[in-house]
């Protein structure tokens, strides 16, 4: 774990002691279980990769087959609408992984690079990547959650929620419980991660970190989303296979 940058002694909210926090050995063999808190990201692809892969099936290959052998035969305007059933959907595809990606790379720019946290009963500001389940935030106006977090204490505490719930206006925060499956918007008593603290201070617990987040959810499910076909692409690889269907019974006929 990185030696922290700086300690000072927490302010802390309503006067109540702050809560004690992690040992550095606990925090040390957590990180260890649970890995590094942080948005995880597939292979960085380049475009002319991403491209590349919209040709991969041989599906493709056939229609673009079917396509030449068109024109050969003179069937321009059958040439033509095959080819252009290709090209346009090699371009969805790029632009949908394309976009896929640049998505989960907005969501890793949300996340903190730094936190306070209490570590030995003492307040430390760490790289944000070591926080683990069971460590205390500080919190205080200004301040990026750095995890997904229970509050512990929290005088007139506001946080800006806009990046998962889209909620323009600050949402007021206490630590009175809400019950489970309660609406992630109507969660008063948690601070998320990439979520900003716009008033007020605060103790609480990480409860998730990483790809458990919410934000690590939404992540996870945009990059699962990069390898789903496209309604397009699902009708021509069917259009394709009926395609050789048809070949193999010209053939034998022949």
């Amino acid at each position: 774990i990185s030696s922290p940058t700086s300690i000072r002694d927490p302010q802390t909210p309503l006067g109540l002691a702050p809560p004690v926090g992690l040992s550095s050995a606990d925090a040390e063999r957590r990180l260890a279980e649970f890995g590094r808190n942080e948005i995880r990201r597939e292979r960085s692809t380049t475009p002319l990769t991403l491209l590349a892969r919209q040709f991969a099936s041989p599906v493709i290959w056939l229609l673009v087959a079917a396509s030449v052998l068109s024109a050969a035969l003179g069937e321009v305007l059958d040439a033509a609408a095959i080819g252009a059933i290709v090209l346009v959907n090699a371009a969805i595809g790029f632009f949908q992984e394309h976009r896929a990606e640049r998505a989960v790379m907005a969501l890793r720019s949300m996340t903190a690079p730094r936190a306070r946290v209490m570590r030995d009963g003492h307040s430390l500001m760490l790289p944000a990547d070591v926080v683990v389940p069971g460590d205390v935030l500080v919190l205080e106006a200004g301040d990026v959650a750095a995890a997904d977090a229970r509050l512990h204490t929290a005088h007139a505490l506001t946080t800006n929620e806009a990046p998962l719930t889209g909620e323009s206006a600050p949402v007021a925060k206490d630590v009175s419980p809400t019950a489970a499956g309660t609406p992630l918007a109507e969660r008063h008593d948690f601070v998320f991660m990439g979520t900003s603290v716009t008033t007020g201070t605060g103790f609480a617990e990480v409860v998730a970190t990483g790809m458990q987040t919410e934000l690590g959810k939404i992540a996870d499910l945009i990059q699962q989303s990069e390898a789903g076909q496209t309604p397009l692409q699902k009708r021509l690889d069917t259009l394709g296979k009926n395609l050789a269907i048809v070949g193999v019974v010209i053939a034998v006929f022949i």
